[in-house]
């Protein structure tokens, strides 16, 4: 039987294939992750926004945007993640939403303190 050459074969496939091999990949993975590793991938998720919203004005459209936009990627690594909807999870992953607004923040403030 002839051997099969995964080098030949990963160059022959178009960049889609290549992006939905490496998605479901990692879907696939994160379906198996437990609380805690939501909790950090949320937290660290917000990082650039909580760093983007001091930036900005406050209640201004980029502050709401700041603040708002991660919500459908928190459902997303919720759902993936396995979470599921227990109301016991809900102030957890709240914390771990503010936390990584406040830490994003602060990098922020930190950085122009020492420029």
């Amino acid at each position: 039987m002839k051997e099969l050459d995964v080098d030949v074969i990963w160059a022959s496939w178009t960049i889609t294939d290549k992006f939905r091999v490496i998605f479901l990949t990692i879907c696939y993975h994160l379906k198996y992750m437990n609380l805690g590793i939501v909790l950090v991938i949320i937290c660290l998720l917000n990082l650039p926004f909580g760093y983007w919203r001091v930036n900005v004005r406050r209640f201004s459209f980029q502050w709401i945007l700041a603040v708002h936009l991660p919500i459908p990627l928190v459902i997303i690594v919720r759902i993936l993640g396995g979470v599921g909807w227990h109301i016991k999870t809900f102030p957890l992953l709240a914390v771990a939403y503010f936390a990584g607004q406040y830490l994003g923040g602060s990098l922020y403030t930190q950085w122009k303190k020492r420029n």
